[in-house]
């Protein structure tokens, strides 16, 4: 089913949550900055631009499209945790373990006491919330799963 693959994208890119900053970080530090040729060597090319030119050039494309895309994904799963500690503490803080924290949800369920099918609703409801808000911006195209 289609719901299930879009659901094991956006829990895919949970579980990278905690990590988006250090990962757009080292994307950043991964892109080659190429320096300005020579006027000279460019003369003596006759204004051909090297294949590893090219090359690095897409490469930073790239790079940048992937840094946009953690951005995306970080704005969705910002929102709904915002959307979460509107309505019920208890919530906020089950996902704040479980996704910020990335506790197991037995650690969970020892701490906040509450029972195990209300932890197991409020991280399905946050994964289908999600998984709505990437569908409609264009994160994840259901035509192509």
């Amino acid at each position: 089913m289609k719901i299930n693959r879009v659901k094991r994208i956006v829990r895919k890119n949970l579980r990278d949550y905690s990590n988006f900053e250090q990962i757009i970080e080292d994307l950043e530090k991964s892109k080659d900055i190429v320096k300005s040729r020579d006027i000279n060597s460019s003369i003596q090319s006759k204004n051909k631009i090297s294949n590893s030119v090219e090359v690095q050039a897409i490469r930073n494309i790239n790079i940048d499209m992937k840094i946009e895309e953690i951005k995306k994904w970080k704005e969705i799963f910002d929102l709904v945790f915002d959307e979460a500690k509107e309505e019920c503490s208890d919530k906020e803080k089950v996902l704040a373990y479980k996704y910020k924290n990335n506790m197991s949800t037995n650690a969970i369920l020892n701490i906040l006491n509450i029972p195990q099918s209300t932890l197991r609703n409020w991280l399905m409801e946050f994964v289908l919330e999600c998984a709505i808000l990437a569908i409609d911006r264009k994160l994840v195209n259901i035509n192509k799963l």
